[in-house]
């Protein structure tokens, strides 16, 4: 079980804070601005979002005028209110803004079918083309109303932000991917479900939706959380480890920060760091199926194997279906040679995702720890036809080829192995025996000499493997 499974990330499109009257920001980089909101006691103090989010966006675009964006703003948010005249109702105000960005500016909502890309929710780049996700739009629209005196929320569901006015007994949701219409909470979750389909995994969706409300440094947290996921998609750990980091000291109660870094560090072997963040998840949003699978495996890592099976148990009782938690389970049962429980586990597994590699691989080491050669066979046939555990599932299958005395075949899989791992000394072992058998000695003889480069003077099987080199080296004399 220890590197085929990663975490899955699940990014959010993300999100918005409060209001109140606007504070200029007195920082001019994005580190100054986050040291002031991490150490500063930043409570009844209000945050310009617009300028806030500008910072962080020139540290990706480090050319650009952040007070030419911010006056660019305020003129649009001029425009709007020229257009109001005497009127101040809110529901007038949000139908001043949706007639502005949307028919006005002809704001459009990016494709869902184009990912990864910075400029949807980066906020100079929404406003150059006036085109975002519902991180970007929310943004601006959020930075219009707080130049209208319109006081909005951001309300974060799994997967999908929205903005909400809830004052004076008023509620009303606004989505600002869609006109800025109004939806209800069931609207919300049926719609969300329907956008992510087959994208993120049924567990991944709560049954119990809840409706979280952020402040401005949780929606600038989250600007730097969704950062993290596009520097992690775009191949820099470290960036975006650097990015959830920045983003755990402005909210330190967001539950997929952790989960995120979390499968960086299990990505980076560093166990102890992932096991930390994944128990904070567990403590802020506990009973996730996810957090709980992820927390099995860096259990396993350290070696904590009754708390692996115990995370892993309680993943598959809480999301049945999740066949990677019985693959969990039934590698720590066959850690802890119960082969029974194993095969059953793994069974299940492979019945729910015939398409899980590893799963084919772990019991296939069972059947030939139990010397069920046929099955482990069979077992190894599929790890190899999907790439899975390719070096060790050539070596055994060739294992299981000398047994039967298929020579040939045992020739090609130990060549396989050592072509695939030239460092593996096992495989190099085992095709000088086989060599040896067939008594083409002259054959034999490199592997055997590298074998016994391969291994340390000390190993169990030195002397054995010396004594055959000598023999192999009088035999072809």
């Amino acid at each position: 079980m220890k590197k085929y499974i990663i975490l899955i990330f699940v990014p959010v499109f993300l999100l918005m804070g409060s209001m109140a009257p606007a504070r200029a920001v007195a920082q001019n980089s994005e580190k100054e601005l986050l040291n002031w909101l991490a150490l500063a006691p930043v409570v009844n103090e209000r945050i310009d979002l617009a300028e806030s989010s500008l910072l962080i966006c020139k540290s990706v675009y480090p050319k650009i005028d952040v007070k030419k964006y911010v006056a660019d703003i305020d003129r649009m948010a001029e425009e709007i209110r020229k257009d109001l005249g005497k009127r101040s109702q809110p529901e007038q105000i949000i139908s001043a803004i949706n007639k502005y960005l949307y028919q006005k500016k002809g704001a459009q909502v990016y494709p869902i079918e184009i990912k990864d890309r910075m400029e949807k929710f980066m906020l100079n780049k929404v406003m150059d083309s006036m085109k975002g996700n519902c991180l970007g739009f929310s943004t601006l629209y959020f930075s219009l109303a707080e130049r209208l005196d319109l006081p909005l929320k951001a309300v974060v569901i799994p997967h999908h932000v929205f903005l909400r006015y809830d004052q004076d007994g008023t509620d009303r949701n606004i989505e600002a991917t869609a006109g800025g219409t109004r939806l209800s909470p069931d609207d919300y979750i049926k719609r969300t479900k329907e956008m992510i389909g087959d994208e993120i995994p049924e567990y991944a969706f709560p049954e119990k939706v809840t409706f979280r409300k952020l402040s401005e440094k949780q929606f600038l947290a989250l600007i730097l959380y969704n950062r993290g996921v596009f520097q992690f998609k775009h191949g820099e750990p470290n960036e975006a480890i650097a990015d959830f980091t920045r983003a755990a000291r402005l909210d330190p109660t967001y539950s997929e920060i952790y989960k995120s870094r979390s499968g960086l560090y299990l990505n980076q072997v560093l166990y102890n760091k992932a096991t930390q963040d994944l128990e904070k998840a567990n403590r802020l949003e506990p009973n996730c199926p996810q957090t709980l699978h992820n927390l099995g495996l860096a259990y396993f890592h350290l070696e904590k194997f009754d708390e692996a099976l115990k995370a892993s148990q309680q993943t598959i009782k809480l999301a049945p279906d999740y066949a990677e938690a019985y693959y969990n389970c039934g590698v720590i049962y066959s850690r802890q040679k119960n082969n029974r429980l194993a095969l059953e586990n793994l069974n299940k597994a492979i019945n729910l995702k015939p398409e899980h590699g590893p799963s084919y691989f772990a019991r296939g080491m069972i059947h030939f720890n139990l010397e069920a050669f046929d099955h482990a066979r069979v077992d190894f046939n599929k790890s190899i036809e999907m790439g899975i555990n390719l070096v060790d599932a050539h070596n055994n299958r060739g294992v299981i080829y000398t047994n039967e005395k298929f020579w040939e075949e045992a020739v090609d899989d130990f060549k396989k192995a050592i072509e695939l791992d030239k460092k593996f000394a096992d495989a190099h072992n085992n095709l000088t025996i086989t060599y040896y058998k067939m008594h083409r000695y002259l054959d034999a003889l490199p592997y055997a000499k590298k074998y016994l480069q391969l291994i340390p003077k000390n190993h169990p099987k030195r002397s054995e493997a010396s004594r055959l080199y000598q023999q192999l080296k009088r035999l072809t004399k």
